[in-house]
């Protein structure tokens, strides 16, 4: 699964990606029309690189992938002038609601506090039986969790954060994916494990079992690697030859041609003393290399943590790299389509087309600068959903319409 790519120069998305988006091409179709020397056409993996990275597959040459991609983008009606400048770095990507990829913790006092969600739309939402069988549902397609990797939706955002983990597997990084509740993280990290099996890929995943986070300390997290790795091995007793044992481990399985990559969900339970020791088994090293990845699922508590004032935390800012979970925003719709094509709807059988801007409209909320911020993640439009999918059922309309979505965030307030 690991592909043969260059290293960027730079993290920074290129133009390229705004071009799409203003035109509404999608990575997946562009990637289809580029021709590799290999013979294939880019997968959407390479476009995604591409686009978020600057990074140009390594065995087709540069020149041939930006001719291709300006003949397709003229095809489709792009203005010369922005064929022109597709592949420049785009420094204004991070403003206006998309992100500067793979950046370090922001050098802030504070990271900005998202508002919390309506509480009503965190509870869990069951779909009624009047409600399956008016829209001849035979389950909540907007509540059930996906049951193998071809429930899980992936549109662009989805597709770059999974590279982005799959790079950091490949290459030991220290990467944060960051995610409000609900925003997706877990199932796009359940997404990835999957292939990692499917494809008998040679990682090993290290994924303690720790039920408080906040009581880890270093010493525990060396432990929970030695067991991991040699369950029957005896722990050593000091802390510097409990290291050492980790490290003797790592190296075996690196030698055997394996990966090895740590792993903590609810990251943001950690203490930053905690966060601190695992940038320090970050460094170790055979040779050149890194032995040891690592992968911390959050909220963005671990962002404001590492942030707060009179925390040393400077060390793991610097080489903390964060992704970001967005809201689906654009690609509502494309979500919907997904979760019913998996209960055999269509999305024009249960929506009228003024629900969608609805369902946007109650998913905003202001945050402590007054700016207006979307919270329309996945757990959220899914309740919602459920709960308007119920109140249309109770007065036997046809479909969503925004009036109904309005009326079942009413009924929760």
């Amino acid at each position: 699964m690991k592909p043969a790519f260059k290293r960027p120069e730079y993290h920074m998305p290129i133009k390229l990606k705004s071009v799409l988006q203003r035109h509404g091409i999608t990575q997946t179709d562009l990637g289809a029309a580029v021709m590799q020397a290999i013979g294939n056409p880019m997968d959407t993996t390479a476009m995604n690189l591409l686009c978020n990275w600057a990074q140009w597959p390594k065995r087709t040459p540069e020149a041939s992938i930006r001719q291709q991609i300006a003949d397709v983008l003229r095809a489709k009606g792009v203005p010369d002038g922005e064929i022109a400048t597709a592949f420049d770095p785009d420094d204004e990507i991070g403003r206006g609601g998309r992100r500067r990829p793979l950046a370090a913790v922001p050098e802030t006092p504070d990271t900005p506090k998202t508002p919390e969600p309506d509480p009503y739309l965190l509870e869990p939402a069951m779909l009624t039986a009047q409600a399956k069988r008016h829209f001849k549902l035979m389950f909540n397609p907007f509540g059930a969790d996906p049951q193998c990797a071809d429930d899980v939706y992936l549109g662009d955002e989805q597709r770059y954060v999974a590279s982005v983990i799959v790079e950091g597997i490949h290459n030991a990084r220290m990467i944060a994916v960051v995610g409000e509740s609900g925003s997706g993280k877990s199932t796009i990290w359940e997404w990835v494990q999957d292939q990692v099996r499917e494809q008998k890929q040679p990682v090993h995943l290290i994924q303690p079992k720790v039920t408080d986070k906040s009581r880890l300390t270093g010493v525990g997290i060396l432990q929970a690697i030695v067991r991991d790795l040699e369950p029957h091995a005896t722990l050593r007793q000091s802390a510097e030859l409990l290291a050492r044992q980790a490290h003797e481990l790592i190296a075996n399985r690196v030698a055997e041609g394996q990966k090895c990559v740590l792993v903590f969900e609810e990251a943001h339970d950690m203490t930053v003393a905690a966060i601190k020791q695992l940038k320090r088994f970050h460094e170790f090293k055979l040779g050149w290399k890194r032995a040891l990845g690592i992968i911390l699922l959050a909220q963005p508590e671990l962002l404001r943590k590492l942030n707060a004032k009179g925390l040393e935390a400077r060390e793991v800012k610097n080489r903390l790299e964060i992704v970001r979970m967005l809201p689906l925003d654009s690609d509502l719709e494309a979500y919907a389509a997904h979760r019913l094509a998996r209960a055999g709807q269509k999305p024009d059988a249960l929506f009228a087309p003024d629900a969608w801007q609805a369902i946007r409209d109650v998913l905003r909320a202001s945050d402590a600068d007054g700016n207006t911020v979307s919270l329309c993640y996945p757990l959220l439009v899914g309740n919602l959903v459920t709960l308007a999918l119920n109140g249309a059922a109770e007065l036997g309309a046809p479909q969503i319409d925004r009036g109904i979505v309005l009326d079942a965030k009413k009924k929760g307030n």
